[in-house]
């Protein structure tokens, strides 16, 4: 149905810290990008993964993992309130057949954001009384107006290509390709992710968990697009992984996020990225 139409969208997955969620980005996007551990915060900020076929090209975004604890009472609402507004559907992680009360809270939550929502129960590889599990998802829909419910082991490989085509219908149906690259708000948002993106995939598994990506500057000068970006960590070591020996490993970031950013915003551009400490 879609492979001579072009899909392109935005997916952020949000949930608890060890519900799958790395285990999911990476089933989706095809490939291990997502660190995936039983430790807590494996995924400390934002992950980007990019899953490109034929003329589609979906972007997943990783969430950190909301904690409930006494000490973090306002993690829910933190995590909600994160969520980019130009995002074009949810993915939210639940486990078990029983609805918790933090489930609740974030659910209460998704009543301010306006867009389609997929809710995800994850490893029902390990639910025993698998009776409930039908009830239970019934129960769901009946109660909370999400676009669909889905019951899935990530781990196994369950239902993975479900979500994969209920994804598909609803960017078809959004047809809002065009939105992205002609909203300002989001053209920071495509040239942040391109060179977090670029980051992931020459640094891999060095790439230190803190590393945030922000636009500090655009301006046109002699007909070329001058774009400043900070690229921010929080120590020295991780300033000088990014750099690499004799500079070639930030060279080489630069290069290929040039060439992506002027394809996707069709327009010639000098970037320049500086590393900062902060």
């Amino acid at each position: 149905m879609f492979l001579k139409e072009k899909i392109y969208g935005f997916v952020s997955i949000i949930g608890r810290t060890n519900s799958g969620k790395s285990t999911l980005f990476n089933k989706l996007i095809g490939k291990k990008i997502s660190i995936t551990s039983k430790k807590k915060n494996t995924t400390i900020n934002n992950i980007l993964g990019i899953y490109k076929k034929n003329l589609h090209k979906i972007i997943y975004i990783d969430n950190p993992g909301f904690i409930i604890n006494k000490n973090n009472k306002n993690i829910i609402n933190y995590n909600i309130n994160n969520i980019k507004y130009n995002i074009d559907i949810i993915i939210y992680i639940i486990e078990g057949t029983i609805l918790k009360n933090y489930d609740l809270k974030i659910i209460n939550n998704f009543k301010k954001i306006k867009c389609p929502i997929i809710v995800i129960i994850n490893k029902i590889d390990i639910i025993k009384k698998k009776i409930y599990l039908l009830p239970y998802i019934k129960f769901l829909s009946k109660n909370i107006n999400f676009n669909e419910i889905i019951p899935i082991s990530a781990k196994f490989n369950i239902n993975i290509n479900i979500i994969k085509k209920k994804i598909f219908t609803i960017l078809y149906k959004k047809n809002n390709l065009n939105y992205y690259f002609y909203n300002k708000y989001s053209e920071n948002f495509i040239i942040s992710e391109i060179i977090r993106e670029k980051l992931i995939r020459f640094l891999g598994q060095e790439l230190p968990y803190s590393t945030n990506v922000k636009i500090e500057k655009k301006y046109i000068n002699n007909n070329y697009y001058n774009i400043f970006v900070l690229i921010l960590v929080k120590k020295k070591s991780q300033k000088k992984i990014i750099i690499g020996k004799n500079g070639n490993k930030i060279k080489i970031i630069s290069i290929y996020s040039k060439k992506e950013i002027e394809r996707k915003l069709k327009k010639k551009i000098n970037l320049f990225l500086k590393i900062i400490i902060i």
